[in-house]
């Protein structure tokens, strides 16, 4: 008998694995495929919040477009004066110039004398050039608030407003208050949960947010080094048919950013809970979801339709990969009879 000839590499590589070494490999390379997703997904978030809410000049063109915007600036304004007269300092002054008897006297004003007061001037402020200026401050001023303070609600920085206000009114009667010691600095626009004041029971729902998407634009450099990484690993580890890893990662990528646009697009403020108890807060919130909806959803948009593209150029490099292999395998060493 002669002898047995020692296997070629190619029957080497061709052996098939054992079963459990191969559903472990499979096992793995989902596990990886579906990290990928959710870190692609959180670092494609990441970097529209890095581009419009984290920085200056995004925040800038944010805050452009909400001055433009007359009926936000009126709701604001009159949710400002609101704020103003149910202020403790503006109750300790009514009351102070009753008690000194120079309430019917002298100055004779009525809250809701004041009231209109405040109102028309800060209407008037609202359409002016200034307003358009103040805004930006005050949209500055928030936005730097609310990401330094972890704790507590969301506000709206109204000191500027109060400022240029004060200047406008003059003296209301024979006294000439300071309406920036009167009005709060800030405006509480966050609600509590369910309602409950206590202390040791508050949850601000807006700012918990807030501090979500500033974290979450911080990570945007992982979370893509991990998805990258992750996917690489996939890829790596598959027991076969390699290439169609990142080809339905890619896929699965393009269809989910897809469905989060078209889920994003069909809803509001209220709907996913962000209110206030405030009607300037309200305002706010409506002027600002109006605006930073659509830039988000059509990022997502965008970015589903670059996972599609590389969907594609990742299953024509897989298939120019196998048309070069085969054309550079040998040929076979079957002898052909003929005739």
């Amino acid at each position: 008998l002669g002898h047995g000839t020692a296997p070629t590499k190619a029957e080497l590589q061709a052996a098939p694995e054992p079963p459990i070494a191969a559903g472990l490999r499979r096992f793995l390379t989902v596990v990886l495929c579906a990290l990928a997703l959710v870190t692609g997904l959180g670092a494609t978030a990441g970097a529209w919040v890095n581009s419009k809410l984290m920085s200056e000049r995004g925040f800038s063109q944010i805050s452009s477009n909400l001055a433009e915007d007359s009926q936000l600036a009126s709701r604001i304004a009159d949710g400002a004066v609101e704020d103003l007269m149910n202020s403790e300092a503006m109750t300790t002054f009514l009351d102070g110039t009753k008690e000194s008897g120079l309430y019917s006297i002298l100055v004779k004003p009525t809250q809701d004398g004041i009231r209109s007061l405040l109102n028309r001037s800060a209407a008037e402020l609202s359409k002016t050039e200034e307003y358009r200026s103040l805004w930006k401050e005050i949209a500055e001023e928030t936005r730097r608030y609310n990401l330094e303070h972890q704790d507590g609600p969301a506000v709206i920085v109204l000191t500027p407003f109060y400022r240029a206000l004060d200047a406008k009114v003059g003296s209301i009667g024979s006294f000439d208050p300071d309406l920036t010691k009167l009005g709060p600095e800030t405006l509480n626009i966050d609600r509590v949960k369910d309602g409950n004041s206590q202390q040791n029971q508050q949850e601000w729902y807006l700012h918990a947010g807030i501090n979500r998407a500033a974290a979450l634009g911080k990570s945007t450099v992982p979370l893509t080094i991990i998805s990258v990484l992750s996917l690489l690993l996939a890829t790596l580890l598959a027991p076969r048919h390699r290439i169609l890893v990142p080809v339905v990662t890619a896929l699965l990528y393009a269809l989910l950013g897809w469905g989060a646009a078209a889920w994003l697009g069909g809803q509001s403020p209220e709907s996913l809970g962000i209110t206030s108890h405030s009607t300037a807060g309200t305002a706010l919130i409506t002027g600002v979801w109006n605006q930073l909806a659509p830039s988000l959803t059509g990022h997502l948009e965008a970015a589903a339709s670059y996972g599609l593209v590389l969907a594609i150029l990742a299953l024509l490099l897989g298939i120019l990969i196998r048309l070069t292999a085969l054309g550079r395998s040998p040929a076979s060493g079957a002898t052909v009879i003929t005739h």
